[in-house]
């Protein structure tokens, strides 16, 4: 994904201690580094989120159509001034990667979709854990 191109999609937070989410309603969130540690108490495939301006950590995110004026670019300006960037990734290609799981695993879910990170395995064979983003449904 070209660093200036114009996002369409991005995941935000709606706070709900019942649900694990801790940042603040809007707040812009992306997938926490995989070897980030987690302030609060997940199952162990579960991964969560970070958001941008507050630094909490969500366990969820929903969906939502991004402002005009936000690209990759824009978004990892927002992210280096940052207090708890490092939970995104120990330097910027490594955060830069993290925003691209974020943004390519929600280009084609709807506006107000929850979604959920965590860890899959690729295959049987092969136990090699990967990070993903996807939708979530709840009970």
């Amino acid at each position: 994904m070209p660093i200036t191109e114009k996002i369409e999609k991005i995941i935000v937070a709606k706070y709900d201690e019942d649900k694990k989410c801790f940042a603040p309603d809007g707040d812009l969130l992306f997938a926490a580094f995989p070897k980030s540690k987690s302030k609060i108490k997940l199952r162990k495939s579960d991964h969560f989120f970070i958001g941008i301006k507050s630094g909490k950590h969500s366990l969820y995110g929903w969906v939502q159509n991004a402002p005009e004026n936000y690209t990759i670019e824009y978004i990892l300006n927002e992210i280096i001034s940052m207090p708890s960037k490092v939970l995104l990734g120990n330097n910027i290609d490594e955060i830069k990667n993290q925003v691209e799981l974020t943004l390519n695993s929600i280009m084609k879910l709807e506006v107000g979709t929850p979604v959920v990170c965590d860890f899959k395995k690729k295959s049987f064979n092969d136990k090699t854990e990967v990070q993903t983003v996807h939708r979530v449904v709840f009970f």
